[in-house]
């Protein structure tokens, strides 16, 4: 599950942020139905939403069978550091 990368239109901002995404994790383990829930920035929720669309999670499970479950993904973005 590759973490979304700090948004390129921001580099030299030094904003800091966060971003969290709401999804139903199919039972097959496959993400459905991404919804932005908030973001700091727009930037930072484009980011967050194009990383979860293609990660892969081990379902929940209900009496021992795999269920859709909707869960709520955090994530942070740290401003590169400009120092050289």
């Amino acid at each position: 599950m590759p973490s979304p990368g700090y948004p390129e239109t921001l580099t030299d901002s030094g904003l800091n942020g966060s971003a969290e995404v709401d999804v139903v994790v199919k039972a097959d383990g496959s993400v459905a139905t991404p919804e932005l829930a908030m973001a700091t920035h727009r930037a930072f929720g484009r980011a967050a939403m194009t990383a979860v669309v293609g990660w892969k999670f081990q379902p929940g499970t209900q009496d021992g069978a795999p269920v859709d479950r909707r869960v709520s993904i955090p994530f942070r973005f740290q401003a590169p550091s400009t120092k050289r």
